[in-house]
């Protein structure tokens, strides 16, 4: 994902540099900087161009449909409040407050026929909306919609939906009326664009709000939609979304309280939560001074050798061990002294992150070296027994938590 390129093809198309930026703030935020990597794997000779980005926000080049795109249709924008129309706003100040929305289809998103095959991170259960920037869940109903065609400068068409918020069931506020944005998949993963917001339709959403805007997350894989007689549809093939298909919109609700006030969740989905996914937490002593070498590529990376003085989590590496470092990167580290530090073992190597080390001071303590944000920058003056103890609750969490 480092690479400006993600994907060629027939039809080549890059995102724009708003999503770009979205795309990269995501991965870094919310990835624990971890590399990550997406395989292609086209089925036909003409796929689309396509860009997922984490946290649900996906940009997709769609095969274009008349009936839903027509000309005469002006770009509009992905806004707030301040600047919906006054139409939309007229619209909704007139709707109801009542909890019920339109009758419902009982469809699967995973039906829609696929044009490509990809691996991607998914959206399966609710633990996924936490890690991956949800701001609040709100239940709301569908005043207007608007379809946003491609621009020469925005080469994703989207759709804006003007909703009136019925309940705040989870996090930060939001106005009582938003502009919620959506991309269309339709062309590139499916004949139609059927994750599309409805106008009149209720939906409980996972909102995130990317500087004043708001986007759904995890619509290619759940839509939570309310129907004429307030049961909910989550219109996914996942068993932690679909077992409530049919029930009264409360019994999601209720779980989304259950799972938000639990501590080890709070704690699973923070940085230092999310880096425990993937990589290994070691308290090390460096024992030696940075050395110079090159990859397989040619590249030039840094590397101490270490003295792994305990495996808070993952495999025991053994005694000594080399760590590797991209010599872009400003790592902090002076032979002699003691590190906590979160290590990507990859292609056999142990590679470090500048953002996600600590250094271990004389009396047991730990202070934070990464910037505002970076993984140990919560726990200051923790010593490392203390660390040790949230390491093993956040893999406690992570076993037991229903995949």
């Amino acid at each position: 994902m480092k690479n400006k390129s993600i994907i060629d093809s027939w039809n080549k198309t890059d995102p724009d540099s708003a999503a770009q930026e979205h795309m990269l703030e995501n991965i870094i935020s919310r990835s624990g900087e971890k590399r990550m990597i997406m395989h292609w794997k086209p089925l036909t000779a003409v796929a689309a161009a396509c860009v997922i980005l984490l946290a649900g926000v996906f940009v997709f080049n769609r095969i274009d449909t008349p009936d839903q795109l027509p000309d005469s249709v002006s770009s509009g924008k992905n806004s707030n409040l301040a600047n919906q129309n006054p139409e939309s706003e007229a619209g909704i100040a007139d709707l109801s407050d009542e909890i019920k929305g339109l009758p419902v289809k009982n469809f699967k998103l995973s039906e829609i026929e696929l044009n490509i095959a990809m691996d991607r991170i998914a959206f399966s259960n609710f633990l996924n909306f936490f890690e991956y920037g949800t701001s609040s869940f709100v239940i709301v109903k569908v005043a207007d919609t608007q379809p946003v065609p491609a621009t020469g400068d925005d080469m994703s068409e989207k759709q804006t939906s003007a909703v009136k918020i019925l309940e705040t069931v989870w996090g930060d506020d939001v106005p009582k009326a938003i502009d919620v944005t959506q991309y269309l998949y339709g062309g590139c993963t499916g004949d139609e664009a059927t994750n599309l917001l409805r106008e009149g339709g209720v939906y409980l959403l996972p909102l995130e709000n990317y500087k004043g805007e708001y986007y759904l997350n995890g619509d290619l894989d759940v839509l939570f939609e309310i129907d004429d007689q307030g049961r909910i549809w989550s219109h996914s093939d996942y068993p932690d979304f679909n077992r409530y298909d049919g029930e009264d919109y409360q019994a999601v609700t209720k779980e989304i309280m259950r799972i938000s006030q639990d501590d080890a969740l709070i704690l699973a989905t923070s940085s230092f939560g999310m880096a425990m996914r993937g990589w290994q937490l070691l308290e090390v002593t460096i024992t030696s001074d940075p050395e110079e070498e090159k990859d397989e590529y040619g590249y030039i990376e840094v590397v101490y050798a270490a003295r792994v003085e305990s495996t808070l989590s993952g495999d025991d590496p053994g005694t000594k061990i080399l760590l590797h470092s991209n010599t872009n990167e400003d790592v902090p580290l002076s032979s002699g002294k003691r590190y906590l530090l979160f290590v990507d073992n990859y292609d056999g190597k142990h590679y470090m992150n500048p953002n996600m080390l600590a250094s271990v001071e004389a009396d047991g303590t730990i202070k934070n070296l990464g910037g505002e944000g970076s993984t140990f920058a919560e726990y200051n003056s923790y010593t490392v027994e203390e660390v040790s103890k949230l390491a093993h609750e956040v893999t406690e969490f992570l076993k037991t938590f229903q995949q």
